[in-house]
């Protein structure tokens, strides 16, 4: 499992909180002024920026670096930060970030954006698949 840096944005009181995932280039930073328009018209809410793991301050963790090991780490924080407070009762996810979000359980709320649920066989394999070029690298 990876220990994911995160940024909690909102206030002190906050009673839940919603958690954003970026994409497969991103970092959380990449939501804080959309997390903060979302706060200013949600009383009670907080937000969580996550980086991924193998992302900004994220550390590696274990290998195999797949989706399902994204999801496990982020189900670990979800039980950390309820654990230290408010639970994580919503998450936003864009593009892979949107497929680790997609495999969490106990959410009330899941929104995500430019990001196909479902398998598509042979992709990874495709040779215009430039994702791959770039995940292998890291």
């Amino acid at each position: 499992m990876a220990t994911l840096h995160h940024e909690r944005l909102g206030p002190a009181g906050a009673t839940r909180l919603v958690g954003f995932t970026h994409g497969l280039y991103g970092s959380g930073s990449n939501w804080r002024s959309i997390a903060r328009q979302v706060l200013a018209r949600a009383p009670g809410w907080g937000a969580v920026l996550i980086d991924l793991r193998l992302h900004g301050r994220s550390s590696a963790g274990t290998p195999p670096h797949t989706v399902a090991a994204c999801t496990a780490d982020l189900a670990g924080l979800c039980v950390a930060l309820a654990a230290d407070g408010p639970p994580v009762a919503a998450a936003v996810g864009h593009s892979f970030g949107g497929k680790v979000v997609l495999g969490l359980d106990g959410l009330a709320h899941r929104v995500i954006l430019d990001s196909t649920p479902g398998a598509r066989p042979g992709a990874w394999d495709a040779p215009a698949n430039s994702v791959r070029a770039a995940w292998t690298s890291m």
